[in-house]
């Protein structure tokens, strides 16, 4: 068995960002999940109700971004041709001590909550081989070193064996001052972004409902959008699609508490702790918001909307709070 062992048992809420910190970690540098995250403007609230109901809770990938670039950090993608020429990669990157980021589909993973449900694209690491097996380490699900046989890990990666992805990995290059750019200037810029679209009135419309505005907009809507015929809705979906908010709202804490430890930006220390808990009163909320819409999509029980649309109406009075001490603090840096 040629296998890589994680120096810790690590937990991710986003497989792509987790994974490049992890790379860029393994090759010498630190950039905490969170910090991409934050730094990457993530923070936003947009539910769109036109003809169905879909949610987004995060802007663009945490890595996937201009900040990441701005860094000099290069995210390049290898397509492999086949099954056969990915496995020559995966066992050439793991005996010269490096994981392989790859993509798989969770359908045929024991361990995704999607397992044999429904295809989708995952992304992990491949940490070792034997004779039978690849073992795969996967942030998300907290799975490490799991045995997958190569028979399953073909069927995850080819679309000729039903996979909705195709062979492919991930590897990232960047210069060695990454650290160095992280500045004071480029902390309040991104942050100043957040807080000038999460607080942008005229961003939202009739179909699409943005930040605390659209928060407020959604938590009236409620009743109406449960009872409409013209709108599809998977309540269960939905609810799965609600955790997203679970994790940007207490990332954004984390990420507070990130660049205040490392003074990237000044806050009074009770300033910043209340920030802190306010973000992560928040992230609760929302986690009672997908518990309760998913016991919606069981029982259809009117007496869950109003429940729904308070807790709604609460988070965005936390976040008007949370953002005001925010600004605050904006503002006195660029005085």
């Amino acid at each position: 068995m040629n296998m890589i062992t994680c120096p810790a048992k690590r937990k991710s809420y986003n497989c792509y960002s987790g994974g490049i910190c992890y790379l860029l970690e393994r090759k010498g540098t630190y950039l905490s999940e969170h910090t991409s995250f934050g730094l990457s403007a993530g923070l936003n609230f947009e539910v769109h109700i036109k003809d169905q109901l879909s949610f987004y809770a995060v802007r663009a990938l945490h890595c996937l971004t201009d900040f990441i670039y701005s860094l000099g950090v290069e995210v390049v993608e290898y397509p492999e041709d086949s099954f056969d020429t990915f496995l020559v990669q995966t066992k050439k990157q793991i005996e010269s001590n490096m994981p392989l980021m790859a993509e798989y589909d969770g359908f045929y993973f024991p361990f995704t909550q999607i397992f044999q449900k429904k295809h989708d694209k995952r992304i992990a690491m491949v940490v070792g081989y034997d004779s039978s097996n690849l073992y795969i380490s996967d942030f998300i699900y907290s799975a490490y070193e799991v045995p997958i046989s190569y028979e399953l890990f073909e069927q995850a990666v080819s679309p000729f064996k039903g996979a909705c992805v195709t062979p492919k990995w991930y590897d990232v290059n960047f210069p060695v001052n990454v650290d160095e750019k992280i500045t004071s200037e480029l902390v309040v810029k991104s942050i100043d972004d957040v807080y000038k679209h999460f607080l942008d009135v005229n961003l939202s419309d009739d179909n699409k409902l943005i930040g605390i505005a659209g928060i407020r907009t959604f938590s009236k809507k409620m009743q109406e959008i449960m009872q409409s015929p013209f709108i599809k809705i998977d309540w269960a979906d939905f609810s799965e699609d609600i955790k997203q908010a679970v994790i940007t709202f207490r990332y954004y804490g984390d990420f507070i508490k990130d660049i205040t430890a490392n003074n990237l930006l000044y806050i009074p220390i009770e300033d910043a702790q209340k920030i802190q808990a306010l973000f992560y009163d928040v992230s609760a909320l929302w986690r009672i918001i997908s518990n309760l819409f998913f016991r919606y999509s069981l029982t259809q029980k009117d007496t869950l909307q109003p429940k729904i649309g308070k807790n709604m109406s609460d988070s965005a009075d936390i976040l008007e709070e949370a953002f005001a001490l925010l600004g605050k603090s904006i503002l006195q840096y660029k005085e």
